[in-house]
């Protein structure tokens, strides 16, 4: 007897074949719901901003919320020949890649490309490196969306960059708290581009009292300050009123700051002082009933308590020597800002590490680019997403639902068609060699790819019995009915075949016919939702009506994402189901032919 040996094939079941298809399905969607957002396509480049709020970097160990941040952008992280010469498309989001934030251009300079932009942080989480905001740029059409009011509208009541050329120093907030008189040096280079030198003297900014400078709900003052030489008891800011006032003072090398209500006085005095000719954040913070408290780069040195009451006062602010009183100052200062509230130390942390150029809280990420620059169906997209209803999702995840499960049946099937036709033509090759049908051996886990090897294994094994109950005859011969027997048993496994091809073949056409019906019933739904919305507000504009018919049919265009794949799909497999099925009615008739022409007894 002739042992035939079948080459072997790749092998993969029904449950292999949806399996893969699962996983084909989840990559494509987890690769689209990573992709990346885009504020506004308009706008072409951007990069991440981060703020690492870690001991390592900022050491940010307490929430802050609407912080000024400062952003220095240089060559090493902004390409300035790709934004416009005045940074008028300069915009900055938040995280969530929707908000736009409130900033204020302190300096933009192209020809020594450096930018220093004030930014309102919206949050900063405690000691995590998850903080984020996007800078966009590259939008030629763009205007200028400065908010300068807007950036220092957290409490603060005066906030002075100390970059004017000429002039007393100008209050960027909405107090206009300006200065009416200033003497010193300007535009000289400092911590935040330009600031100003009080050499001593009567060298000083005087500040006119109002009511929006009134402290005694608490206070929070801030600066930068680098001391040229020592000084004795040299005012660095004071408020004086009849005996009652508030100071802050070098003496030395040590700095305090002092506030006396009539016959008493509170002071709190560092123990080490400012290192002349280096910067240094410098920070007062007072609470009634609580603490005064000084900071030096970030760290609270000294802390004093305070009464219930801070004393009202009336004077003019000063900063530097008081008129006519001594107490001169010669130091360079730089950010100086007031607010009528009381800081926490981690809102001084973060001014001290995003201000200082040696800050560590501040990092930026890769260029990025996107956008389109003009009309793109992205931007619609997005519009039409943000407007659908909560009916119109309900049928939108529906859909979404029978749009996968097609997929997934469309995918792991023609894979399987694939796999069963190659398996098919290697095994036809191989039987048309068989000098006999039925003189072989034959092992059951080769061929399972191929309905044609399940065909004839079964009808295989039925002649055999059949040949058993023959006893030793050496060319047995069968009977019709014998032969009619082994026709019946190769219908049954053809029967069987054609129920494996059509498995889940069902939730196609139930895509191909329920994907519009549903996409309609959100139509509908959406559509008359609108027109009751109209009703209930007395009003049909445009602006009111398009939102919501784009909802509407959103979900219709959903209904026919979903039939559309499913119609051609499945004319796709049902063309390779009507082949392979052929092929096994063909294989059937030839099978039954040998087996008659070899052993069938003559009629």
């Amino acid at each position: 007897m002739k042992v035939f040996k079948f080459f072997k094939q790749n092998r993969l079941h029904d449950r292999s074949f949806l399996g893969l298809g699962v996983t084909v399905f989840c990559a494509l969607f987890l690769y689209a719901t990573t992709a990346s957002a885009w504020w506004d396509d308009n706008w072409k480049l951007r990069r991440s901003i981060d703020f690492d709020t870690t001991a390592q970097n900022g050491d940010i160990q307490e929430a802050v919320a609407n912080v000024p941040i400062l952003i220095r952008l240089h060559p090493g992280n902004f390409d300035f020949k790709k934004a416009k010469p005045d940074g008028g498309d300069i915009r900055f989001v938040a995280s969530d890649d929707k908000t736009m934030l409130k900033y204020e251009i302190d300096t933009f300079d192209t020809i020594n490309e450096i930018a220093l932009i004030w930014v309102k942080v919206p949050e900063l989480k405690a000691n995590s490196q998850d903080n984020h905001i996007l800078v966009y740029y590259g939008n030629d059409k763009a205007v200028d969306s400065q908010d300068k009011i807007g950036v220092f509208s957290n409490g603060q009541a005066l906030v002075y960059h100390l970059s004017e050329t000429q002039g007393p120093p100008q209050d960027v907030t909405v107090n206009k708290n300006n200065a009416s008189h200033f003497s010193g040096g300007q535009a000289l280079p400092s911590v935040v581009g330009s600031g100003i030198s009080l050499i001593g003297g009567k060298d000083g900014i005087t500040v006119p009292s109002s009511p929006s400078l009134s402290f005694a709900e608490g206070f929070t003052l801030s600066a930068w300050i680098k001391i040229n030489h020592q000084v004795a008891d040299g005012y660095l800011f004071s408020q004086m009123d009849q005996g009652k006032g508030i100071i802050v003072g070098v003496d030395g090398p040590k700095v305090y700051t002092r506030i006396a209500n009539g016959g008493t006085a509170v002071q709190a005095e560092s123990s080490a002082g400012l290192s002349q000719n280096e910067w240094h954040h410098l920070a007062v913070t007072a609470r009634p009933g609580g603490k005064l408290s000084l900071f030096i780069d970030g760290q609270e040195v000294a802390g004093a308590p305070l009464p219930d009451k801070i004393p009202m006062l009336t004077a003019d602010l000063v900063f530097g020597a008081p008129q006519g009183e001594g107490h001169q100052l010669a130091a360079d200062l730089d950010e100086i800002e007031i607010s009528g509230q009381v800081r926490s130390a981690a809102w001084i942390k973060t001014l001290f590490a995003s201000q200082g150029m040696q800050g560590k809280l501040v990092g930026y990420g890769p260029e990025v680019s996107g956008g389109g620059g003009g009309l793109n169906p992205a931007v619609y997209m997005k519009t039409i997403a943000a407007n659908i209803t909560f009916d119109g999702w309900a049928v939108i995840c529906i859909l979404v639902f029978l749009g996968s499960c097609a997929m997934l049946v469309l995918v792991s099937k023609t894979i399987f068609f694939y796999l069963t036709g190659k398996s098919n033509k290697a095994f036809w090759e191989t039987f048309t060699q068989l000098e006999s049908p039925v003189a072989h051996d034959v092992e059951l886990d080769n061929f399972d790819n191929s309905p044609l090897y399940r065909i004839y294994q079964f009808g295989h094994e039925t002649i055999t019995a059949m040949f058993q109950n023959k006893g030793n005859a050496v060319h047995p011969l069968l009977t019709v009915k014998e032969i009619d027997f082994f026709k019946a048993s190769l219908e049954r496994s053809y029967i069987q075949e054609t129920k494996r091809f059509n498995n889940w073949m069902m939730i196609l056409p139930l895509a191909i016919s329920g994907g519009p019906f549903l996409g309609l019933l959100g139509t509908v739904w959406g559509v008359m939702n609108t027109f009751a919305g109209m009703a209930q507000a007395g009003d049909a504009n445009i602006m009111a009506i398009a939102p919501g018919v784009a909802s509407a049919l959103a979900a219709t265009v959903c209904g026919l994402l979903v039939a559309i794949p499913s119609l051609f799909g499945y004319n796709y497999l049902s063309g390779k189901m009507k082949d392979q099925t052929a092929d096994m009615g063909i294989f059937i008739d030839e099978f039954i032919m040998l087996v008659d022409r070899d052993h069938g007894e003559e009629k």
